[in-house]
């Protein structure tokens, strides 16, 4: 089975007119500071905490926090890589 896994850096609510205004090299202020924790979703769904990391070129989330329930990882034992596929 095959689940889609995502990382939710933050959000912010925008008008019309600015999303409309939107064009390259354009800067999207989120809700989240530099060091804030990030949320990750397995199909939609929240899952975890983790905090942003780098591997080799890629960006990683090393999780912090498993919520309620999990799918049997350890808190911060684990980092998704940005394909998705969790590593050591």
């Amino acid at each position: 089975m095959q689940l889609t896994a995502s990382v939710e850096l933050g959000r912010t609510r925008i008008t019309l007119d600015q999303a409309l205004n939107i064009g390259e090299q354009s800067l999207i202020e989120l809700n989240k500071k530099v060091g804030d924790s990030v949320d990750i979703l397995l199909n939609g769904k929240l899952f975890a905490r983790g905090e942003i990391v780098t591997v080799g070129e890629n960006f990683g989330v090393r999780l912090t926090e498993v919520l309620g329930g999990g799918i049997g990882y350890e808190p911060g034992e684990r980092a998704l890589g940005a394909s998705g596929q969790c590593g050591g």
